[in-house]
């Protein structure tokens, strides 16, 4: 898995060498991921007339707070980013 390091206090960041992301044919837009993310970087979108969500790589610390609360197996993966920006 990722590189994670102590968990997360506060508001303090903590940037991991992971990130998380939503793999759109297995997702069912329950919103968990949206719901429990601590730096609210699940954001909804629309796609076609479905209602769906997608992580803000930008703005995701990739704490992994939110895999274990998806309810469908494989739809939230941990991805290394191509560059990390500090």
């Amino acid at each position: 898995m990722g590189a994670r390091t102590e968990p997360r206090v506060g508001r303090v960041e903590i940037d991991h060498a992971m990130k998380v992301k939503i793999v759109e044919s297995l997702c069912i837009a329950c919103g968990l991921c949206r719901e429990v993310c601590p730096e609210h970087a699940v954001h909804p979108k629309m796609q076609d007339i479905h209602h769906m969500y997608e992580v803000i790589e930008s703005e995701c610390t990739g704490c992994g707070d939110c895999l274990p609360y998806c309810p469908e197996p494989g739809a939230l993966e941990e991805y290394e980013p191509t560059s990390v920006a500090h």
